[in-house]
């Protein structure tokens, strides 16, 4: 039956027909396999990849959100977190929820797998809220024209659907040779789905960078590919078209190797730049500023790379003149850079956000 975007689609249950051994298919899996091994072998050695982590993630935050045209940088996030819930511009708070989105799974996918209840706990944080899957018909329509480019499965159709969809994620008797694609196969059916009203890329690449870990490629979530699909999205709407038009698996699993690959690879070139700077701050706090918590206050900086006496107090658990007095100090030693912004003391780790402002990062 010819596909009618304007129709609910009837999707199939996985696994697809897919010839995962051809050698274009065999060629692009062992390119993005290596690249994968190359980074989890050197996140392993990081003394501290939870804490460059953070920064990693959030650039990931900003670069989903995008994809649903919602726009801010790490920069403007980093510096807004500063300020109350309430007077947070509305892009900066999504960042920020993707952050605390993929942190909160990250505690819980060892209890409850990739399964609905992780699922909705996921959508819960992204959304501020959730009633579980829809319970009625939703489509995806061109932003610009209006026009139904896309009807997902109908809503009775969704339980079934999804308990194939965690069948098919948390087998763990699938070929490890192939389960890269199975990633990929896993987040064309999750976004074909649609299993929510709202906020189905979001959580679906989310789930994509969990499953990564559970695949056992990584050993923590710390592979994204938001920045990747944003920069092509005409390529990668074409490629989930072609399956959900053709059944051409091939041309998305190919697309979608290619983007592990890649930024498989920019992963560990920001990773080294991050470790490189964080172990000169710790070695320059060592050597020059010996009465305080050099490890402590590096972690911190890090994390807020925009900071005040009062978050720094917080964070160190010291009072708050003590934090005043060691801010200056790194201010006058020109580790940080320091302003007023009405009563508020400001405090940048200048060298942090040079960083992310380099189109080379």
């Amino acid at each position: 039956m010819k596909f009618n975007p304007s129709k609910p689609h009837n999707l199939a249950s996985l696994p697809p027909n897919l010839d995962c051994k051809t050698d274009i298919i065999w060629s692009a899996l062992c390119d993005a396999r290596a690249e994968l091994a190359e980074l989890k072998g050197y996140s392993s050695k990081l003394n501290n990849p939870m804490v460059l982590l953070t920064l990693i993630v959030l650039e990931e935050a900003v670069e989903s959100n995008r994809i649903e045209n919602i726009h801010t940088t790490v920069e403007s996030v980093l510096k807004n977190q500063l300020k109350s819930e309430s007077t947070r511009k509305g892009a900066d708070k999504e960042a920020r929820k993707y952050l605390e989105a993929l942190y909160w799974a990250m505690e819980y996918q060892p209890k409850y797998s990739l399964l609905s209840r992780l699922i909705f706990g996921i959508h819960k944080i992204l959304l501020g809220n959730s009633h579980g899957y829809r319970h009625q018909q939703n489509a995806i329509a061109n932003k610009a024209t209006g026009d139904v480019i896309y009807t997902p499965p109908p809503a009775p159709k969704i339980n079934d659907l999804i308990q194939n969809w965690e069948t098919f994620v948390n087998n763990p008797e699938s070929d490890t040779n192939y389960s890269l694609i199975k990633c990929a196969i896993a987040h064309y059916q999750f976004e074909a789905i649609h299993p929510f009203m709202d906020g189905n890329g979001r959580t679906g690449r989310v789930l994509m960078a969990l499953q990564l870990a559970q695949e056992n490629f990584l050993d923590f979530p710390i592979l994204y590919t938001s920045a990747y699909l944003s920069k092509r999205q005409s390529e990668y709407y074409s490629a989930l078209k072609a399956v959900t038009e053709k059944g051409d698996w091939q041309q998305f699993v190919l697309f979608m190797l290619e983007a592990f690959k890649t930024q498989s690879k920019k992963t560990k070139e920001k990773l080294f730049k991050l470790d490189t700077l964080y172990q000169s701050l710790v070695s320059k706090l060592e050597k020059d500023h010996q009465k305080l918590n050099a490890q402590k206050i590096a972690d911190h900086l890090f994390g807020w790379p925009f900071t005040t006496p009062a978050q720094y107090a917080r964070a160190l658990k010291v009072h708050s003149q003590t934090a005043s007095k060691h801010l200056r100090e790194l201010a006058q030693a020109k580790i940080l850079i320091d302003y007023w912004e009405g009563k508020r003391h400001i405090f940048v780790y200048g060298a942090l956000v040079d960083l992310y402002r380099d189109k080379n990062f």
